[in-house]
Parts: C-alpha cells; structure tokens; sequence
C-alpha cells in the first residue's frame, strides 16, 4: 500500500468554459469557492493532455481540499452536441441538508432539478452556467462534521 502523503491529498474536477468568470461568480457565490490561482497551458501540453492545439487558460477555485480546475480554450468557442458529449457528466458536493441548500440555491437563482427515486427519495442537481450537473447530497453520518458540510 502506498504511503500517505499530505502533498497529494486533495482532489479536483476540470471543467472546460467559453465563459470562465460567469462560471468563478457562480462557484464562488453558491458555494464558496476561493480563487486560488491562475495559469496557461501552452499550446504543446494542451495538445498532449487534452488532444486540442491552442492554449488554454486555466482558473483553479479551491473549497477545503477539492478543487475545481476550469479550462478556458483560447481560440475557440466550445460547442456540444448530443451525439458526441464525452468527459464530465455531473459531480457531487455534500451538504448537511440537502433539501434546504438546494431550496436556498433556488431562491438565489440557481436552476434546479429535484427528481423522486423509485424508492421514494429524493435527488437533487444544480446547473452551473455551463450546464455541468452537480448533485447535492448528504453524505453518511460519520462522514458530516460542521467544518466538512455546508
């Protein structure tokens, strides 16, 4: 087993945008994120990481020890369409009641999908300005601390 090491400790998400400060305002406002630095990747790495031959500016937002790594391309404007969406389909954050945050979401603003399970419970998906889902739940019990969960 490899040995633990506080260096390597935290985990992030990458996300691309054609509008980096609409999705900053939101992670930030919503849930707390922190600007933690700004960077470019030049044309060669961005070619060998992601397959695309521009640059690419990349904003990473902190929260506690995730992070979100946003991916702003420099000469071009991202388009999807259904038939050839890969990469990120949605993320969770924990909360302490996620029924409140997302009613709390909701009256910010923030667009909100409340969908019942079959076994009767309820889930709920937050869309940032780019459309990335992020599911709100609540994690087991033990895992909860006041410094850990909104």
């Amino acid at each position: 087993m490899p040995k633990k090491s506080k260096t390597f400790s935290y985990v992030h998400i990458g996300l691309f945008t054609n509008r980096p400060k609409r999705l900053i305002n939101f992670y930030q406002a919503f849930f707390g994120f922190k600007q933690e630095k700004v960077g470019l990747i030049d044309k060669k790495t961005s070619k060998q990481i992601f397959g695309l031959s521009y640059e690419c500016k990349m904003y990473v937002l902190a929260l506690d020890t995730l992070r979100l790594e946003l991916f702003h391309p420099k000469s071009t404007k991202l388009k999807r369409s259904s038939r050839d969406i890969v990469g990120l389909n949605h993320w969770g954050f924990f909360v302490k009641d996620k029924h409140k945050f997302a009613e709390q979401l909701k009256k910010a603003g923030a667009r909100i999908k409340k969908i019942k399970r079959p076994s009767g419970h309820f889930v709920y998906f937050v869309s940032d300005p780019d459309n990335n889902l992020i599911e709100i739940m609540e994690p087991p019990t033990n895992l909860c601390t006041p410094r850990r969960c909104t």
